[in-house]
């Protein structure tokens, strides 16, 4: 998994993710025929890998209809655990990079059997349970992981964070609802109108839902508080998520304004390019410079030099 940049402008932000199959086990025992090996065909097996089908042409179709600024993922070891970001791009949580994690159950894609949906980012919301006060027990039962194999799973002691999916779709259908459904509704919560609350008998966060009906400055509020921290906190990865962020480096904003602000738009020879590559990293390295010799005394005209070779590696 690469890691992602996100700009001060959440509508810019990407993020790749790769999705990696364990390698298939070797049977311990082989047809004498053919020496094929032999594969169970129990109905309960064949039902399961159905399911596990259905889901991997879910997350396929995900790619063309996806909501806009949502953004999912597996986890490199588990199929059934989706790590995800939400971008909100404008509303009261405008700015926000909100963090989820979604557990299928085995039996998904089977009638009332609804996906999990918990958030790993802070977040106050009449649809989502709130946070513990600390914070480390609003994972669920997370195991962190470097590999990205994190999950979060259901805990006993604490639902914080979860979406209440249900109150959306009280009944699952597997022939009606997906995950595009799914994840359609974890947009909708933040960008809620009076009336998605009107029928909200039982909210997920009564403290939230009453502040969003009876006094809406405060709600504003918190939504903008929520949208701050959760910059501040975006290069965190706890769970070791395959969607990962990495802070800027001074030399890509640099680059992104020689060639930006040129008004030569003409495609460029990769030399054209390590050529700029090397004016932007000479212009940083002069800016860090002066600033040593502001706060330190030094030459403030001694720039350190830099191969072409050891300057691409910024790209």
């Amino acid at each position: 998994m690469a890691d992602a940049t996100p700009p001060q402008s959440p509508s810019r932000s990407s993020a790749a993710a790769v999705l990696q199959t364990p390698p298939r086990s070797t049977p311990s025992s082989v047809d004498g025929r053919d020496g094929a090996p032999k594969t169970p065909q129990t109905p309960t097996g064949r039902t399961q890998a159905l399911k596990d089908l259905k889901l991997t042409i879910e997350y396929k179709h995900l790619k063309q209809n996806a909501p806009g600024g949502v953004l999912v993922t597996p986890a490199f070891n588990d199929l059934r655990t989706w790590h995800g970001v939400i971008f909100v791009r404008k509303g009261c949580y405008q700015g926000g990079v909100f963090k989820f994690v979604v557990k299928l159950p085995r039996a998904y894609n089977d009638h009332n059997v609804w996906p999990e949906i918990r958030f790993t980012s802070r977040v106050s919301n009449p649809f989502i349970a709130p946070f513990d006060e600390d914070p480390s027990s609003n994972a669920g039962s997370s195991a962190s992981s470097g590999d990205g194999g994190g999950t979060a799973s259901s805990n006993a002691s604490s639902s914080g964070g979860l979406l209440d999916i249900k109150a959306a779709y009280p009944s699952w259908d597997p022939q009606a609802h997906f995950m595009v459904t799914a994840l359609t509704f974890v947009k909708k919560v933040f960008y809620l109108r009076d009336e998605d609350l009107a029928e909200y008998s039982n909210p997920a966060n009564p403290a939230s839902a009453h502040a969003f009906v009876h006094d809406k400055p405060a709600y504003l509020s918190s939504a903008a508080a929520d949208a701050e921290r959760s910059q501040e906190e975006v290069y965190g990865n706890p769970l070791g998520s395959p969607i990962a962020f990495k802070a800027p480096d001074p030399r890509h904003e640099a680059i992104r304004k020689l060639v930006v602000e040129s008004e030569d738009h003409t495609v460029r020879s990769s030399g054209f390019v390590l050529e700029i590559l090397k004016q932007a990293t000479a212009q940083v390295e002069a800016e860090e410079a002066n600033d040593g010799a502001k706060k330190g005394g030094g030459d403030a005209n001694e720039v350190p030099r830099q191969s072409a070779a050891e300057s691409s590696d910024v790209l």
